[in-house]
């Protein structure tokens, strides 16, 4: 099996940047958008939310 190597890492540092706009934008978007289309507990949509929130 051929092993190629790994492409450099993304970094979500870099303003304007493709994986600092997902990362900061798309990312907490869908996590809220799994809160409001799924019936989860209130627990499980508080540590959601959290998890939009540090994003």
């Amino acid at each position: 099996m051929l092993k190629l190597p790994l492409p450099p890492s993304l970094l979500g540092s870099e303003i304007g940047s493709f994986t600092e706009f997902t990362v900061t934008q798309r990312m907490p978007a869908i996590a809220r958008r799994v809160i409001v289309e799924n019936n989860f507990s209130d627990d499980i949509n508080t540590r959601l939310e959290s998890l939009a929130t540090e994003l």
